[in-house]
């Protein structure tokens, strides 16, 4: 008999494991499955957050374009009304080359059309608004849907 106590005594191999086994694989899991949704919740909301920004990106810029145009044409009105304080006229004005070619960059193009002793309309597409914006002699500055050649205002 003291043989039989002295030999450690094992389960047979068809028996389930012992219930403290079974508690750490399912602390292992649960540890695991922790873990990931540390990872995945995080890294889903930077995916989402540069998702938004890559969508919106393309409209910003749209805008901020159209915005430079506004402030390029209202600025060409203020260097119309100094030619004409020094001239009397407004024929024989143009465009400040830079703040054309600022137009242009951005996929416009200035148009000063009705120059005469006492009036002018400028404008220039606004590519991403598909509008025009406008100014002219009268106080007029805002979009407008279409203007023909002959226009002498904005409206």
């Amino acid at each position: 008999m003291a043989d039989e106590q002295s030999t450690p005594q094992t389960c047979p191999p068809n028996q389930p494991a012992q219930p403290d086994q079974r508690k750490n694989k399912a602390n292992r899991k649960l540890i695991i499955f922790l873990i990931g949704c540390v990872v995945a919740i995080p890294l889903t909301i930077i995916i989402i957050i540069v998702i938004i920004i890559a969508v919106s990106l393309p409209a910003a810029r749209g805008k901020a374009g159209d915005a430079q145009i506004r402030s390029n044409v209202s600025s060409l009105r203020s260097y119309a009304e100094v030619y004409y304080e020094q001239n009397n006229t407004y024929r024989g004005w143009t465009a400040e080359p830079a703040f054309a070619q600022d137009v242009r960059d951005k996929d416009s193009e200035v148009v000063i059309q009705g120059l005469s002793e006492q009036t002018y309309v400028i404008y220039a597409d606004l590519p991403y608004a598909n509008k025009i914006f406008c100014v002219d002699k009268a106080g007029f500055a805002g979009e407008i849907n279409a203007i023909s050649p002959t226009q002498k205002t904005c409206q």
